[in-house]
């Protein structure tokens, strides 16, 4: 069995991991945000934001129109 030190230092490198890869999807989200600003300025795209598709285990939406 692992001694509390030894647990808590799997955790600190996990955190580090874990942080890591937050810093990793924060510069990529900031890359696309500007990407597609650059986009919208540039070319006059405009990006729509769409629902993730449904999962079998969510009951469907209800439209707009019922």
């Amino acid at each position: 069995m692992k001694s509390n030190e030894e647990k808590i230092k799997a955790l600190e490198k996990k955190i580090r991991a874990l942080e890591r890869i937050l810093n990793k999807q924060d510069l990529l989200l900031a890359y696309y945000e500007k990407l597609m600003e650059l986009a919208r300025e540039e070319y006059g795209i405009e990006f729509k934001k769409t629902p993730p598709p449904a999962s079998p285990d969510t009951p469907p939406r209800k439209s707009d129109d019922q």
